[in-house]
């Protein structure tokens, strides 16, 4: 699978994350076969995009490639704590919707966006905690993989 190494580098954090967590309020592990986390249908008409866990809170991945000039994987860390992640993915993806080319520019390099992974904050849980697995991804970084955010603003 194309995006195994992000996957496993992701499913570390988030067990290491986890440490921190009682049980019933622990994050799940990404797995690429539950529609509920991994989605790569971007080459479907929009209406038939089904974007994993978009009526929860939580930590959305967008995953992008680009082979033919800069074979790695790269990434954009983002949370949904105060709105639903569909509505932070919506926001990210309809800009682009009518080109139909999911790109981002990053140190010069277009990016095709490849695959999206949904982690979605436990039932029970405040949406408020996505905000720290985000971060904590972000700090801590994924082997193997580049991210283009950081935690905080720039100015």
């Amino acid at each position: 699978m194309r995006f195994s190494l992000v996957i496993d580098a992701l499913n570390a954090r988030i067990f290491e994350f986890n440490a921190f967590l009682a049980s019933d309020h622990q994050f799940p592990l990404v797995r690429s076969e539950d529609n509920n986390s991994y989605f790569e249908g971007f080459a479907l008409p929009w209406n038939e995009q089904v974007w994993p866990s978009k009526e929860a809170f939580g930590v959305y991945v967008f995953c992008f490639a680009n082979y033919d000039t800069h074979p790695k994987h790269v990434i954009y860390v983002g949370k949904a704590s105060l709105q639903v992640m569909g509505h932070r993915m919506y926001a990210h993806l309809n800009p682009l919707r009518k080109s139909k080319l999911y790109q981002w520019s990053y140190q010069g390099t277009q990016y095709e966006l490849a695959a999206l992974i949904a982690i979605p904050v436990p039932a029970g849980s405040p949406g408020s905690v996505a905000a720290a697995l985000e971060e904590y991804i972000i700090t801590k970084g994924l082997n193997g993989v580049e991210l283009m955010n950081s935690t905080g603003r720039r100015k």
